[in-house]
């Protein structure tokens, strides 16, 4: 109804101006399906490459500066891996014959099918509010039927330039209209395929055959429900006159000066819209590729098993737009019989009208209650992931799973809050039923009044609604980022696993010149050279029937390792072999071998190729003649393997056995004792080499020092630092050492160090 320069009156028993609803449903279904021959191409360059990608995306989604950071730093080292991998393609590395290993280059060409199912539900009721308007009044009366003569407004809007009257008998009601809308989908999809790879490099060289299955299947859940307020609004004064309660539910009354007069009970509430999301998605996956002989070599079966899973939900319930009344310059004067009850509700002037104190509400009692508004998002995603390395690899296989199923995992997520507080605009409330006041609150007229909250520029405060979609792709890129991580540990642990347990650990013998001295290269080099497996199972003795065998320590090439081996051997005649303790790829590698030795080597875990190698040293050797030279690390090799020989109970096989210890990472007084036990009493001194600044064998070992000299001015940290960026060292001039190493540290001293329990 519109009267753009007129007047607008409507006389009726009762009125009621209501919104109009429009409904809409929508069902969808979409059907795929696909079948045919598929080739792909898989290679670390493009793993890499892929993956380099990913984390650059991960990054771009995370949250956090921690997370991006770690994202850009898996980026740069996927993208150094990438051009690794690409390098190893044009010049391949050698392997231990000097021959080109292959790129690890596959090819796989599958006979397969994929379907899927998706349905969809959307279904909405909305208001479509009506509206009445004029340039000069509007005014509404409902009369002449008592109890049925109301006003009845929802969802819609009354609009004067001049003034807005509504005059019931009963009841005056300016309410909202409900809004719904709801969306439901379900997703279903599978795929196999059977073919042949072929693999040139890798787990498995040759023809293969393969096959793989996925299966997925998802879900999403809205609805949201929202408020179309009513509004009743004049250019001058807004009127409310009813012979019973006038509510004010989602509605506004705005006007230059509002007047209201409540027989009844006026109650103003604000309402809170909702919204309520729940998805779910989860996946898994199996792959299989089994290598046949002749067409294969390798591993015999390769397998996979993969599971996904996510999950986003967000519940939201904040009030949009406060209820009330809310005048202007001219101020309010409202005056109720009964209770007045505000629920988040407001009302309000101008702050002209409070200084020139136009503001007056008069009822019998006074009620106020806030509303807490409230946001919450969280989204998740987490995955399994189960391999035939879990077994290939033992206990280290099983390990990884654990920890790279611990972590493949991400989540998100996001709160928002804030008060709709009632409030009323300062000036005069006076309170007319004192008793049934204190009945209602517990409190007197004086104190409910002094507690009333004035402030109604900040009475509303709404949660901020929260991008699920933001969350789960957050999720996401935290799980890519945390895989990326481990995987790139796990790096660097295979390398050290690989180093210990797979890599061979060979047999040398020193070569001695025609003088009987040993010889060394143009560079001052030992000359050695390796064993063959027959050789290094029948080691030869010297003249008094003792096998030499020196054992290397942490970062030592064949070279080093050959190096060390004459200078712990000295000057001492006849055959003088070394058991290679292989160096890791990289430094970190390296250190992660030590740490196994010091914390885990044992029978439960496993001993190392070279542990296990000491082992049978000590069994084939141990009675008949044995000197065992450890430097650093080696102490821990040759030490676990004791420990594992004592708990076997192998008493009197070392019962010739000398061992020497130089700046070991193994204490020499559990291995002294260790060897009066294994020698059943026969031998009963370990002997030791360890410099007071060299923290290997002092702090690592927790061993005493047999000699300190240092160079003038140099200091214990000093020398920490050198013995990773200079030579010579403390902890490499143990022995018959060279004069650099002499002039700085002097000669060796050694300490024998006796079994507790020997005499």
């Amino acid at each position: 109804m519109l009267a753009p320069e007129g007047d607008v009156s409507v006389l009726a028993r009762n009125i009621v101006i209501e919104e109009a609803r429009e409904s809409l449903r929508a069902d969808e279904e979409t059907r795929f399906k696909q079948s045919g021959l598929s080739v792909s191409l898989s290679s670390p360059v493009i793993g890499y490459v892929q993956s380099t990608r990913d984390l650059v995306g991960a990054v771009g989604k995370a949250d956090g500066g921690r997370m991006k950071a770690l994202g850009a730093a898996m980026a740069a080292l996927n993208a150094k891996d990438a051009y690794d991998a690409a390098r190893e393609v044009v010049d391949p590395p050698k392997d231990a014959d000097g021959k080109p290993t292959q790129p690890g280059i596959g090819i796989n060409v599958a006979l397969g099918k994929a379907e899927s199912t998706s349905r969809s539900t959307t279904a909405s009721d909305t208001a479509r509010g009506s509206s009445v308007s004029a340039g000069g009044n509007v005014t509404l009366m409902a009369t002449g039927a008592g109890e049925d003569s109301n006003i009845r407004v929802r969802g819609s809007e009354i609009t004067a330039g001049h003034n807005a009257t509504l005059k019931a008998d009963n009841r005056i009601d300016l309410l909202s209209a409900e809004n719904r809308s709801e969306q439901h989908s379900a997703q279903r999809n599978s795929s196999g395929s059977v073919g042949v790879g072929i693999n040139f490099g890798g787990d498995q060289n040759g023809v293969a055959i393969t096959a793989a299955v996925s299966r997925g299947r998802g879900s999403s859940d809205g609805e949201d429900g929202w408020h179309t307020d009513s509004r009743v609004r004049a250019g001058n004064t807004a009127t409310l006159v009813s012979g019973g309660d006038t509510n004010l539910r989602g509605a506004q009354v705005a006007g230059h000066t509002v007047v209201a007069d409540v027989a009844g009970e006026l109650n103003i509430e604000s309402l809170q819209d909702t919204s309520r999301y729940a998805s779910r998605q989860s996946s898994a996956g199996a792959g299989i590729s089994v290598c046949v002989p002749p067409i294969c070599t390798g591993t015999p079966v390769k397998g996979s098993v993969n599971i996904a899973r996510s999950r986003a939900s967000n519940r939201y319930d904040s009030v949009n737009e406060q209820a009330g009344i809310i005048a202007g310059d001219g101020g309010f004067d409202i005056r109720v019989k009964g209770n007045t009850d505000l629920k988040g509700g407001l009302i309000a002037s101008s702050q002209a009208a409070v200084d020139a104190q136009r503001n007056r509400l008069v009822t019998a009692t006074l009620t106020t209650s806030d509303l807490e508004n409230r946001a919450e998002a969280s989204a998740s995603s987490s995955g399994i992931g189960l391999s035939t390395d879990m077994f290939t690899q033992g206990k280290y296989g099983l390990a990884k799973a654990a920890i790279g199923n611990a972590l493949n995992n991400g989540g998100a997520g996001d709160a928002s809050g804030g008060v709709t507080r009632s409030a009323v605009s300062a000036g005069t409330v006076q309170i007319t039923d004192a008793a049934r006041q204190r009945e209602l609150t517990g409190l007197d007229a004086d104190d409910v009044v002094a507690a009333l909250n004035r402030d109604t520029l900040h009475a509303h405060q709404a949660a901020s609604r929260l991008d699920v979609g933001a969350l789960e792709a957050q999720a996401e890129a935290a799980q890519t980022i945390k895989n990326a991580t481990v995987q790139q540990v796990f790096k660097f642990s295979d390398d050290a696993y690989k180093t210990m347990f797979v890599d061979e650990h060979p047999m040398f013998i020193v070569e001695r010149d025609e003088d009987g001295k040993i010889a060394r290269d143009e560079h001052g080099d030992v000359k050695h050279h390796r064993l063959t497996s027959e050789e290094a199972k029948n080691l030869q003795p010297d003249s008094a029937g003792n096998v030499y065998v020196a054992i290397n320590g942490i970062f030592n090439d064949e070279t080093a390792a050959g190096n060390y081996a004459a200078q712990h051997h000295g000057d001492r005649e006849g055959p003088l072999h070394f058991l290679h303790f292989p160096r890791a790829g990289n430094g970190l590698s390296e250190l992660m071998v030590a740490g196994y030795q010091n914390f885990l080597e044992n029978d439960f875990f496993g001993l190392t190729n070279s542990g296990r190698d000491a082992d049978k040293l000590q069994t084939i050797y141990g009675a008949t003649g044995l000197v065992l030279y450890t430097h650093s690390r080696a102490a821990m090799t040759l030490g676990n393997s004791m420990e594992s020989r004592q708990r076997r109970g192998a008493v009197g096989s070392l019962s010739a056995t000398q061992i020497y210890f130089y700046g070991p990472a193994y204490n020499a007084q559990k291995a002294a004792d260790l060897l009066y036990d294994l020698s059943g009493g026969a031998q009963d001194t370990v002997y030791l080499q360890n410099h007071r600044d060299d923290f290997v064998g002092s702090l690592i070992g927790r061993n005493p020092y047999t000699y300190e000299k240092r160079p003038e001015g140099s200091y214990k940290i000093k020398e920490w630092l050198n013995m990773f960026m200079s030579s010579p060292t403390v902890h490499g001039c143990y022995g018959e050492s060279d004069k650099a190493c002499q002039k700085d540290y002097g000669q060796p001293a050694t300490m024998p160090i006796k079994a507790k329990g020997s005499k």
